[in-house]
C-alpha cells in the first residue's frame, strides 16, 4: 500500500526556505506516511526549481502565478489519499508525522492543521480555508483527506494537530 500523504508546497522565488520546508518532512519518509513532494512554481526566478527537482520532487509549473492558482496545480498533481499543503516558509516540528498518523486514523473525514513554532502550543484557531485550497493564513500545514477537498467557494473547518 503507498504512503498516504502528498506534500503539496506552492512556490515562487523560494530557494531559500524551500530546503528547510523539505528537510522536515524526511520524518514522513521514514515512517511511511510521505508519498511524494509536489512543488508547484508560479515562475520562480531564482533556484526553486533546480533544488526541487534535486529534491526528487514532482515539479508542477503553468499559467497562473497566484497563490490559489499554484496550489490548485500541484494538488491536480498529487497522487495521495490525503494531501499535506504547507507553505514554502514552514518547518513541521519534530513528531508531526506522529501527530499526523494519529490525526488521520482518529478523525479521517476531518481537515487538520499545524501552526508556525512560535506563536504559542497551536495558534488561534483561524480554521477556515477562504478560498479553494487558499490557507486562512501562511502559518499554517493543512492536513486534508482528498476526498475532503472544499467545492470552490466551501469552507473546510479544520482541527488543530497537537500532542495530547
Amino acid at each position: 500500500m503507498p504512503a498516504p500523504i502528498s506534500a503539496v508546497i506552492a512556490t515562487r522565488d523560494a530557494a531559500q526556505t524551500l530546503p528547510g520546508c523539505a528537510a522536515a518532512l524526511i520524518e514522513g519518509l521514514s515512517e511511511g506516511l510521505l508519498r511524494e513532494l509536489v512543488v508547484s512554481d508560479g515562475g520562480s526566478s531564482d533556484a526553486t526549481l533546480a533544488i526541487a527537482a534535486a529534491l526528487g520532487a514532482v515539479v508542477v509549473e503553468g499559467a497562473g502565478a497566484d497563490r490559489e492558482a499554484r496550489l490548485a496545480r500541484g494538488v491536480a498533481a498529487a497522487r495521495g489519499a490525503w494531501l499535506l499543503i504547507l507553505p514554502p516558509e514552514i518547518r513541521l516540528p519534530p513528531g508531526w508525522s506522529a501527530l499526523a498518523e494519529a490525526h488521520m486514523a482518529a478523525a479521517p473525514g476531518q481537515a487538520g492543521y499545524f501552526a508556525r513554532a512560535g506563536r504559542g502550543a497551536v495558534a488561534a484557531l483561524a480554521d477556515r480555508w477562504p478560498r479553494r485550497f487558499v490557507p486562512s493564513c501562511a502559518d499554517r500545514a493543512l492536513l486534508l483527506p482528498r476526498d475532503g477537498l472544499p467545492a470552490p467557494g466551501r469552507r473546510v473547518r479544520a482541527i488543530p494537530m497537537r500532542a495530547a
